[in-house]
Order: structure tokens, then C-alpha cells, then sequence
């Protein structure tokens, strides 16, 4: 297991989210949000425990705020 990536999956679904969420970090353009998006995607497909019903948040460091997405 990579432990300097960045990237951890937690939950019934962790495994599946986070082994996308890897497989996405290198295509060019596309952000770390959207690489959360379509890893959660990918892990409601394959287990039955994760739905698509998720919520996502972002934080701007600059701005120091917490924006929730739904």
C-alpha cells in the first residue's frame, strides 16, 4: 500500500474508491475533486453497501472556508 499518495477510501466502499481515486491521479486536467466524484461513482457501482447519495465538501485554504456540496 502507497502511504504518500494522498489518497485514502474509507467505509464498506473505501477499497473500490480508493483504488479509482488512484488509477484517476494522473489524467492530465482533471481536478481532486472530481477525481473524489468519480471514485464514489465507481464504488456505488460495485458495492452494495455504497449509494450515489453522497455529500462532498471543499475547503479554500485562502479563503478559509468550507463549502458543502450535495
Amino acid at each position: 500500500m502507497k502511504i504518500d499518495d494522498g489518497v485514502r477510501g474509507i467505509g464498506s466502499g473505501g477499497l473500490f474508491a480508493e483504488c479509482a481515486a488512484r488509477a484517476l491521479l494522473d489524467v492530465e486536467g482533471i481536478s481532486a475533486q472530481e477525481i473524489g466524484i468519480k471514485s464514489m461513482n465507481i464504488a456505488a457501482d460495485k458495492c452494495i453497501y455504497t449509494s450515489k447519495e453522497f455529500i462532498h465538501n471543499t475547503v479554500d485554504w485562502a479563503e478559509k472556508t468550507l463549502i458543502h456540496h450535495q
